[in-house]
């Protein structure tokens, strides 16, 4: 694959992740399992083992995944964090904000410059870490 090509497969594999995660109404204080469902899919994929803790309702719900070097030494361990929900939406959307949408390449929707699009950094940091660095 060319790197031109691999550039635009990149590209639009992000997109879809982040579609993809904006599309799940993780608003604060409601349920975020099907969320974390879907990363943890896509972690177990690339070979994480995980468990996950839940709040006193088991509404909402935090996972710990774990990738294991091949060789482990002197790797130093890499944490990577963030949260799932958004705050409730406000007016003035014109679109949406569960729907990501772009407009003069820009992509709109709850989370896409928030936690959402950190979400999305630190899959494919895993999935980079696991095709170049173990």
């Amino acid at each position: 694959m060319s790197t031109e090509n691999n550039l635009d497969h990149l590209f639009n594999n992000s997109v879809k992740i982040l579609t993809d995660l904006i599309g799940f109404k993780t608003i604060s204080g409601e349920n975020n399992t099907a969320l974390i469902d879907y990363c943890d899919d896509i972690l177990k994929k690339l070979g994480a083992t995980s468990f996950r803790t839940y709040d006193d309702k088991k509404k909402r719900v935090n996972l710990f995944a774990t990738l294991k070097a091949k060789n482990s030494n002197n790797k130093k361990p890499i944490i990577l964090s963030g949260h799932t929900d958004v705050v409730p939406v406000s007016k003035g959307w014109t679109s949406d904000p569960f729907t990501a949408t772009i407009r003069e390449d820009k992509l709109y929707g709850r989370g896409s410059c928030d936690m959402k699009r950190v979400l999305l950094h630190a899959l494919w940091h895993m999935l980079q870490f696991i095709q170049n660095l173990i």
